[in-house]
């Protein structure tokens, strides 16, 4: 568990803020406890609050293939958070035949939840994805816990046929061919 940006941005008011009476009075540091002690409070009962790392299971299902120009998807599915909604952010950890994906959000709500991480092969061969991480904070946004979900899942990247195998379908299931006839062009038609 870490605090977040929200947590540090408190710490840093309430200092300023404590450090004025204690800066002109040295008998005020009562000023000091009367802040920290509501700000470590605060971050204490965020962490307890903050959904369990047993609590939130991921199950990924990579596509078969991996075609390049066509982005795919990693769905991925949540489970866990069975009261009230919980926001989390994915971030897949793959291998340099894919370019980086953006962190993916998705709300946990009623204990289940559906994302689709996107995967966008850059050249041939076997794409690894690694790892999922995964990230939720608590309710106040004080505290965050961070998970690795390890995938160790290989999806082969081949070259992009799905235009070609598109168009031989609508070849072969056009009826003037099934007659035995063939459109074709001649050097010089428009």
């Amino acid at each position: 568990m870490s605090p977040t940006p929200r947590a540090v941005l408190l710490a840093a008011l309430g200092l300023a803020v404590a450090l004025v009476p204690v800066a002109l009075d040295a008998a005020l540091w009562t000023v000091w406890v009367a802040v920290v002690a509501p700000s470590a409070l605060a971050l204490a009962v965020d962490g307890l609050l903050t959904l369990r790392v047993g609590r939130l299971q991921a199950r990924c299902v990579p596509p078969s293939t991996l075609y390049i120009g066509d982005a795919d998807a990693l769905e991925v599915q949540l489970e866990g958070a069975p009261h009230g909604a919980t926001p989390v952010t994915l971030l897949l950890e793959a291998g340099p035949l894919l370019a980086p994906a953006p962190p993916v959000g998705v709300v946990v709500r009623g204990g289940a939840a559906t994302a689709t991480v996107p995967l966008r092969p850059l050249r041939r061969g076997t794409a690894d994805l690694r790892a999922l991480w995964i990230r939720w904070q608590g309710p106040l946004g004080l505290m965050a816990r961070v998970v690795r979900v390890p995938l160790d899942a290989q999806v082969p990247i081949t070259p992009n046929v799905r235009a070609v195998r598109a168009a031989a379908l609508r070849l072969f299931t056009d009826r003037t061919y099934l007659a035995g006839l063939k459109a074709q062009r001649y050097l010089g038609d428009v």
